[in-house]
């Protein structure tokens, strides 16, 4: 149950970010919106097996694309980086390639703790060398998610791999929140 009110707030959050004018907001958009329905179609209320493509399809979105674009689009903002909106489709296409080839070669999990690891890094390096885009409360925040996220990897690591993909994907919800709040909220 804890799943689809995760989904929920995340189609909730994409829809918010959809509506914002600040830069990265449509990616952000999608990225939520694949987390959201990996959410929906995890849940116990539509009783899918694992092995169900559709699932595993918005697994491998909701870790190979929505992760990595999380971590640009925080770094986007922190940087207050100009791109043309292009670049957001090339990154796209790039990370499904990534995805693809990690795939084939079967290096798949692996790549996933490279994500993780660059979550991570993104988090923490938002939080103190990018420090004076954000407020004091936010960069706290976000250090204390990279540091949660870290925490969980150095102890589950590749062993328990779907835990610190659960944790990467909240963290990414509450970066997220942080940079696209709604407009009553920014005010």
């Amino acid at each position: 149950m804890i799943q689809l009110l995760f989904a929920l707030a995340c189609a909730w959050l994409a829809r918010v970010c959809w509506r914002s004018e600040l830069p990265g907001a449509k990616t952000a958009a999608l990225a939520t919106a694949l987390i959201a329905v990996f959410g929906f179609l995890q849940s116990p209320l539509l009783g899918l097996p694992k092995q169900h493509t559709g699932l595993i399809m918005a697994d491998n979105a909701a870790h190979f694309i929505s992760l990595p674009l999380v971590s640009l689009i925080v770094l986007h903002y922190c940087r207050d980086w100009h791109w043309q909106a292009a670049t957001w489709g090339r990154i796209f296409l790039g990370l499904a390639a990534m995805f693809e080839l990690g795939r084939q070669m079967g290096f798949n999990d692996h790549y996933l703790l490279i994500l993780c690891g660059a979550w991570v890094a993104a988090l923490v390096s938002a939080a103190t060398m990018f420090a004076p885009r954000w407020q004091s409360g936010q960069r706290a925040l976000l250090g204390a998610c990279g540091i949660y996220v870290g925490w969980l990897m150095f102890n589950h690591g590749a062993s328990d791999i779907h835990l610190v993909t659960q944790a990467a994907h909240a963290t990414a919800f509450i970066a997220l929140f942080s940079i696209y709040k709604p407009a009553a909220q920014q005010a």
